[in-house]
């Protein structure tokens, strides 16, 4: 089990541990105050608890190198479930944001804001504490899956602070001219919550589809991947070079075809090609940790133009 495996499966199951308790808290206390907006929460806890649990079966998966009858190839796992956690959370939004308008045109709803605020205050310092921890495991492990978690609960912990506040000057105007629009406060603090949550799934979706469809092409990440190469590959025996790359689930595909001189074609053994090939890929590596890179010794650009990828050249 390599290390970055080990620091993403410990990063995944303190998410289910964090989600399990955050559901079973809000639930409870979305019961005890009435508030739709503990509830939601809840839910959203809920719903990252299955895919955190998903998420730990595939990587266990993932990791068994001699399953060759996988139907989904391991690389494709994280963007996977980044895709359907972007796209269940995109629809409960929705689908709260459409719940709280009803309430509200029903004239709102009373809570118990004093339950709602220790719901709010002891979330708060939860998720933020958890953020943290899966900050540090992101970057320890360059695992874009502990990083969108990590980006989660950091979001879900502003949130929480944001509702502290606000339930905070709910309950000292509940004696006031303004109690009358205290009902309407829960609901509205829904929609509030749909609105600034809902670009961040949407955003999910865009940034991982592409890695699933293979749509993903980025023309000064081409240019960086060709300067690298320029600056690194033997010009006594590679007289030209072309380079194409796209993403292979979560992976950066990068492919590279090298022209030999034709004089030193016969004599290139295939053990001086492996020699230029690991050297190239830690070149590379050192700037893009989440590399697969294929490194063809070519005599004939015929080659060239019956790849897979588009190709730039050099």
């Amino acid at each position: 089990m390599s290390r970055n495996i080990t620091i993403e499966e410990q990063g995944i199951r303190l998410s289910i541990l964090g989600n399990f308790f955050m559901a079973t808290l809000g639930l409870c206390f979305a019961s005890l105050s009435h508030s739709e907006m503990i509830l939601l929460d809840g839910v959203f806890s809920l719903i990252n608890l299955v895919i955190a649990y998903l998420s730990l079966k595939i990587l266990r998966r993932s990791k068994q190198s001699n399953d060759y009858y996988n139907s989904i190839p391991p690389i494709y796992f994280e963007p996977l479930i980044n895709l359907v956690k972007g796209v269940i959370l995109t629809i409960v939004c929705l689908l709260a944001f459409g719940s709280s308008v009803i309430i509200i045109l029903n004239g709102g709803h009373a809570i118990s804001t004093g339950k709602a605020i220790w719901y709010a205050l002891l979330a708060t310092l939860v998720c933020m504490t958890i953020a943290i921890k899966q900050g540090k495991r992101a970057n320890a492990c360059s695992s874009s899956l502990i990083e969108v978690d990590a980006k989660s609960w950091f979001i879900d912990g502003l949130l929480s602070g944001v509702v502290v506040l606000v339930f905070t000057i709910v309950f000292f105007l509940q004696n006031t001219t303004l109690a009358i629009f205290l009902p309407y406060a829960d609901p509205i603090l829904v929609i509030f919550l749909c609105l600034i949550v809902a670009p961040i799934p949407v955003e999910i979706i865009k940034e991982n589809w592409p890695k699933l469809v293979g749509e993903k092409y980025d023309v000064q990440l081409e240019y960086k991947i060709i300067d690298i190469i320029d600056k690194h590959i033997p010009k006594t025996t590679i007289q030209d070079y072309y380079v194409s790359h796209g993403y292979l689930g979560d992976k950066l595909y990068v492919q590279c075809h090298l022209l030999v001189i034709e004089e030193i074609s016969q004599k290139l053994s295939l053990a001086e090609q492996d020699k230029i090939r690991a050297f190239l890929y830690q070149k590379l590596r050192d700037d893009f940790p989440s590399l697969a890179i294929d490194i063809n010794f070519i005599c004939d650009p015929i080659w060239v133009e019956r790849r897979i990828l588009h190709v730039s050249k050099a």
